[in-house]
């Protein structure tokens, strides 16, 4: 998915977005170099990781996130209510990412894009068309919030506690 957020970036930075975009890209450890290599090259304001480890500051960083679609980031989307690009693993289990990716899409808070239908120019148009409707992003990110539990671990735990005082 690397090698197509790159791809995107460049024929964004031809629609001379580049200063009005930033990036947090994580990229896992294996791409972080060539990566890094590419934002040094272009002027797009970029901060490029192998690893994030508190992701609520890259969330609470974004208007958008273009991601996989596992059932704990979109925990995490939902719960800040951002709206996404959602490009699910196809060798999930079950299909769990393409589900749980299926579920925003209908409710309006994400696009999907399947793995197997991403391009480059697919990616590019998705991410111009959102940027620059930003009232449609607005309603994609109520839509995601609408959807979130950001008081959901609070809850787990004041349940955990009630149990273990009976």
């Amino acid at each position: 998915m690397n090698k197509f957020g790159i791809e995107a970036m460049k024929l964004l930075l031809q629609e001379k977005l580049g200063k009005e975009i930033q990036i947090i890209f994580i990229t896992g450890k294996k791409d972080v170099e060539w990566v890094r290599t590419f934002f040094k090259s272009v002027a797009i304001k970029s901060l490029i990781l192998s690893y994030l480890p508190q992701m609520e500051y890259a969330y609470a960083a974004s208007d958008l996130v273009v991601c996989r679609s596992g059932a704990t980031t979109m925990a995490e989307v939902t719960s800040r209510g951002l709206p996404a690009i959602l490009v699910p693993y196809p060798h999930a289990t079950g299909g769990h990412q393409w589900k749980n990716a299926e579920v925003l899409q209908v409710i309006g808070a994400a696009y999907l894009i399947l793995e197997e239908d991403l391009t480059p120019e697919k990616l590019k148009t998705t991410i111009l068309d959102l940027i620059t409707n930003k009232s449609f992003l607005k309603r994609m990110a109520e839509k995601s919030k609408a959807l979130g539990k950001p008081q959901a671990t609070r809850k787990v735990v004041k349940l955990i506690l009630s149990l273990v005082n009976q």
